[in-house]
């Protein structure tokens, strides 16, 4: 099956180095910058934003599902319930949290060690696990948000500018040239980030024959390589 998937990769090579070269080297550039800044962008921004967000919108009602939970449990029964359910976190779950800058290990740590009695317990529990975990959601879907919104900014922007780039006359020259080279590192870019949402997807879903099809992918294994090798290119000058 890897085949298959090795197809559909150079297929997303072969359109890429196409639009490219019928794009432009530096459009095909504009492009690429306005998706590499979204990102930035938005990496910083769901940072910043994300904690006065939960903060506002989601700890107030989540707070209030958790106090009606400990309205009707045993505060002992309560703990072992969030320490059994924390246990229970398959490892691909747990990598996604981690990516997402919550450790379990941690919070498990810190929950067997919260005395849930009280009437600040809620409170407690809501520092030690419940905060960091919905805060991370959050900030995920502000990234994705506030990407989308600063791509399309961007764009606009940069085809404004494009079109005042392609009247200088050398230009014209070697923009269809470039924008074959730029348009080959930006397929091995999509094929490489697509080779890793699937892999991340398989983790998931504990699919094995999947994880197995992505990793004798001779194309992944060609992306991975060239993209290593423009890294060392870049860092050695």
């Amino acid at each position: 099956m890897s085949y298959i998937l090795d197809l559909c990769f150079v297929a997303v090579l072969a359109l890429s180095v196409v639009l490219a070269a019928k794009k432009g080297f530096f459009a095909t550039l504009l492009d690429l910058a306005a998706y590499v800044l979204s990102l930035i962008g938005a990496k910083l921004f769901s940072a910043q934003f994300a904690p006065a967000v939960y903060e506002a919108l989601v700890q107030p009602p989540l707070r209030a599902r958790i106090a009606q939970g400990f309205g009707s449990a045993a505060d002992a029964d309560l703990g072992a319930q969030i320490s059994a359910a924390l246990k229970a976190i398959p490892d691909s779950i747990s990598g996604v949290m981690q990516l997402l800058g919550v450790s379990r290990e941690s919070l498990l740590e810190k929950v067997e060690s919260l005395d849930l009695t009280g009437k600040h317990a809620v409170d407690r529990l809501m520092r030690a696990a419940v905060d960091p975990i919905a805060t991370a959601v959050v900030r995920t879907a502000l990234f994705v948000l506030i990407a989308i919104v600063l791509s399309v900014l961007l764009k606009i922007v940069f085809r404004l500018l494009n079109r005042v780039i392609k009247e200088v006359p050398a230009i014209k020259q070697i923009n269809t040239g470039l924008g074959v080279v730029l348009g080959l590192l930006r397929g091995a870019v999509v094929v490489f980030l697509l080779a890793l949402g699937i892999g991340l997807l398989s983790g998931l879903l504990a699919n094995e024959k999947l994880i197995e099809i992505v990793r004798h992918s001779y194309v992944e294994k060609w992306v991975s390589g060239f993209l290593d090798s423009v890294s060392g290119y870049v860092t050695a000058r």
